[in-house]
């Protein structure tokens, strides 16, 4: 690719940018999200808060995970450690949080730490009817 020319006519780079709605972008209001505690300049003193911050905001999503493929926690909890439905929860919470394979591995009574990130993979692949079943469930919570 090769370029031909600039354009150096301001007047005319505002008319291209109006015409694509690009002119004034700065001037839009900006979404506001509820964002994580902030840290620290020196970047200490708050990560027990927002390990605790992520941590809630897992358990909510895991609680929602659970109500979508309609099962409650004593029935998760009775399940095997490599159950479909532990395994898809695991991959879910691995995509949309940032929580540790710990803090999944200890919620979702998967046991050792190696179980999630094979949960993870085996779902990944997704060769599994259950597990593709399951995961469609999980995606469409946003």
């Amino acid at each position: 690719m090769h370029i031909i020319s600039f354009i150096e006519d301001r007047k005319v780079i505002r008319v291209i940018l109006n015409h694509l709605g690009l002119w004034l972008v700065k001037s839009r209001p900006i979404p506001k999200a509820p964002a994580p505690p902030a840290r620290n300049q020196d970047g200490s003193g708050q990560d027990d808060e927002l390990r605790d911050y992520d941590e809630r905001q897992a358990l909510k999503m895991l609680k929602k995970g659970l109500e979508v493929l309609g099962i409650n926690e004593s029935e998760l909890e009775a399940k095997a450690k490599g159950a479909v439905e532990k395994q898809v929860l695991a991959w879910w919470l691995r995509k949309k949080t940032v929580v540790s394979r710990r803090w999944i591995s200890e919620e979702l009574g998967m046991g050792d730490l190696s179980r999630v990130t094979s949960a993870v993979r085996k779902v990944n692949m997704g060769k599994d009817r259950e597990i593709r079943r399951c995961k469609m469930h999980l995606e469409g919570i946003s």
